[in-house]
């Protein structure tokens, strides 16, 4: 499970992945990435239809959510302010606005 776990993360930088599988795969992932014990897996609840989140970086991997079984919006990106995206037409001699 983790070989084809890092395996996909790597094929894909910086992308959202979903991949799916059964309570034992999950929770082999879960004991691997947050450093527990295999042996102590069966510790660990994975319940039906319910979500683990990993954040992988370069220095490591962070257990966003496990076990999940509410929603996803707090997993969606932040909007972008276009406000704050949009410039203000500026006088190019001063800098002041027009």
């Amino acid at each position: 499970m983790v070989r084809a776990l890092d395996e996909v993360v790597e094929n894909h930088p910086h992308e959202t992945i979903v991949v799916v599988s059964h309570a034992d795969p999950i929770k082999s992932a879960i004991a691997h990435y947050t450093g527990m014990h295999l042996d102590s897996f069966q510790r660990i609840n994975v319940s039906p239809a319910s979500v683990t989140v990993f954040d992988f970086h370069t220095y490591g991997v962070m257990m966003v959510k496990c076990n999940d079984t509410g929603g996803l919006d707090d997993l969606l990106p932040e909007p972008e302010d276009k406000s704050a995206t949009e410039s203000q037409p500026h006088d190019a001699a001063s800098g002041a606005e027009s």
